[in-house]
């Protein structure tokens, strides 16, 4: 069943930033939206069943009535407790069969392992299927997957690269939670080749999980990315490290850390396999924004070393920045 983007009111927002969506309209012969029915007959295959695959399952069968949700993991346990828990409704034995019988297909394994994902279902889908992926950098991925995917119609493919932009710190089926993705931006990187149809669905499958989509260019997502997540993600480490070095000779570190350290490092709890893995695959963008968050760190010790005035007027200003962000955002209306 094709799948398309139900309609929804667009703000009216000029900013270049805004995301762009579709305007389509599906009506019932009432003329109201049904804001359900393009999943009724759809089949949705999840490749990986881990936090983030088992999260949009769980996200979709609390938002959205579909024909089936089709799971495969490299665990036979992980499948065995899906289709248990009700996340999915039957497992498969490999990817290409999962993918076979879909009509959307998403990809939610780690980074390094998608493009294999992408060859090994190639050859099995069906000619309207349309295929996603959730990986953390983009740029490579898509171009990877482009590659290998058969093309429909005038040059186009029915891919479109996906990053819902919601996590934890906690990993596998067992932390799966409907609501994760509940407000959060959902990234969607289309390119030339990318067919109108798979941008819909991208819209359809990030409002289905209760995100927000957004469109960027791979690169300029992985930029972006690369500052608000994977840079985060080494500075909790790296000042995690540092208590922990510090530590092995003083006891009292850990006796007097508390709930400041705590909030500040609790993504260093992450997966260490696939944080490593996002962070290789972004690795330039990554690295061009440690060298300017190590630039801040050398201003700021010139600050305290040398008691300068400036200083106070430097966290000020980044103490406004961050209570903007915060109520632009509602962080702090969140429990």
């Amino acid at each position: 069943m094709p799948l398309t983007a139900p309609d929804l009111a667009t703000p009216d927002n000029s900013s270049d930033d805004a995301p762009r969506e579709p305007q389509h309209h599906r009506e019932t012969d009432g003329g109201e939206l049904r804001r359900g029915d393009i999943w009724a007959d759809s089949v949705l295959a999840i490749i990986g069943l881990g936090l983030i695959g088992a999260s949009i399952a769980l996200a979709i069968r609390a938002r959205q009535s579909v024909k089936e949700i089709v799971g495969f993991d490299r665990s036979n346990d992980i499948m065995t407790c899906a289709v248990r828990s009700g996340t999915i409704d039957r497992s498969s034995g490999c990817a290409a069969e999962a993918a076979s019988r879909a009509d959307l297909v998403i990809i939610a394994v780690p980074v390094s392992g998608v493009p294999a994902v992408a060859r090994e279902i190639a050859g099995a889908l069906r000619d309207d299927a349309i295929v996603t992926d959730v990986g953390s950098a983009k740029a490579g991925i898509v171009e990877a997957i482009e590659a290998v995917l058969p093309r429909q119609g005038p040059g186009f493919i029915n891919y479109i690269g996906g990053h819902p932009m919601a996590g934890s710190e906690k990993a596998g089926l067992s932390a799966a939670n409907p609501d994760l993705f509940a407000g959060a931006p959902y990234v969607l990187t289309p390119t030339g080749q990318t067919s109108p149809r798979a941008l819909e669905a991208g819209y359809s499958l990030a409002r289905a999980v209760g995100a927000v989509p957004v469109e960027l260019d791979a690169a300029r997502h992985d930029e972006v990315v690369a500052y608000i997540s994977h840079l985060p993600y080494i500075i909790a480490v790296a000042l995690t490290e540092t208590a922990m070095k510090r530590g092995m000779d003083d006891r009292m570190i850990a006796e007097l850390a508390s709930s400041g350290f705590r909030d500040t490092t609790r993504v260093a709890s992450s997966c260490p396999g696939m944080s490593a893995d996002f962070c290789l695959a972004n690795r330039d963008a990554l690295l061009a924004a440690m060298r300017r968050f190590r630039d801040c760190l050398d201003d700021l010790a010139r600050d305290i070393a040398g008691e300068s005035p400036a200083l106070v007027e430097q966290l000020g200003k980044v103490k406004d920045f961050r209570d903007e962000l915060a109520r632009l955002k509602g962080w702090d209306s969140r429990p």
